[in-house]
C-alpha cells in the first residue's frame, strides 16, 4: 500500500510538471524532449529515493517478458502523451484521458480481477457523466488522436504494471526501471531530433 502512495506521489510531481512544461513548450523556451525527460527526472528520483529508503527493490528476471512489453508500450505512451499535451487544448486532454477508466474496467474483468459492484456502479456513473458531458458541449478535436492513443495505451501499460507487481517485482522497482528508460530514449530523442544536449 505504501508503495502504491509513493507512485501516486510520484504521478503528482510528474503532473506539475508538465503543466510547467507544456507552457514552456508552447512559448518555445524548451523542446517538447526536454519537457518529457524533467517531467519524468523528479518522478524517478522520489521513487529511487522512496526504494533505497524502505530497502524494497525487488526485480525479478521472470518478469523480464511483461516488462520488455510494457517497456515499449511505455514508450508509444510517453512520446504520444507528449504531443497530446503539447497538441490538444487541456480541457480535451482531461476529457478524453478519462476514457482509460471504463477500458481499465473491462480489462480487469476480462482478466479476472474481483470487482465489486460498487465499483462497477462508480464507473458507469463516471462514464455515463462524460457521455453526457461530451454530447452537451463536445470537445475540441485539435490533437485528438493522440489523446485517444494515450488513453486506450494506457490500460495496457497499467494492466502489465498490475500484473508485474502483483507477481514479480516492488513498484519502486518495476517503475523507477521504466523511468530511467524512458528518460534514456528522451535523452537520444533530444540529441538526435534537435541536436541539443540538456
Amino acid at each position: 500500500m505504501l508503495g502504491i502512495l509513493f507512485m501516486a506521489s510520484a504521478t503528482f510531481l510528474s503532473e506539475i510538471s508538465d503543466s510547467l512544461g507544456r507552457r514552456a513548450v508552447r512559448n518555445h523556451t524548451e523542446s517538447i524532449y526536454t519537457m518529457g525527460f524533467l517531467s519524468i527526472f523528479w518522478s524517478a528520483i522520489f521513487l529511487i529515493a522512496a526504494g533505497i529508503w524502505r530497502h524494497s527493490f525487488i526485480f525479478s528476471l521472470a518478469s523480464l517478458p511483461f516488462f520488455a512489453v510494457r517497456s515499449i508500450l511505455e514508450i508509444l505512451q510517453l512520446h504520444m502523451g507528449i504531443l497530446a499535451i503539447v497538441k490538444s487544448e487541456r480541457s480535451s486532454y482531461g476529457f478524453i484521458r478519462t476514457m482509460t477508466v471504463p477500458l481499465l474496467l473491462i480489462a480487469d474483468l476480462a482478466l479476472g480481477y474481483a470487482i465489486g459492484l460498487k465499483q462497477i456502479i462508480g464507473i458507469i456513473i463516471i462514464f455515463l457523466a462524460l457521455i453526457i458531458l461530451f454530447l452537451d458541449r463536445g470537445i475540441n478535436r485539435r490533437g485528438v488522436g493522440f489523446v485517444i492513443f494515450s488513453a486506450v495505451n494506457a490500460v495496457l501499460t497499467i494492466s502489465l504494471f498490475k500484473y508485474d507487481i502483483a507477481h514479480f517485482n516492488s513498484v519502486e522497482a518495476e517503475q523507477s526501471i521504466i523511468y530511467i528508460i524512458l528518460m534514456i530514449y528522451l535523452f537520444l530523442a533530444l540529441i538526435l531530433c534537435t541536436k541539443k544536449i540538456l
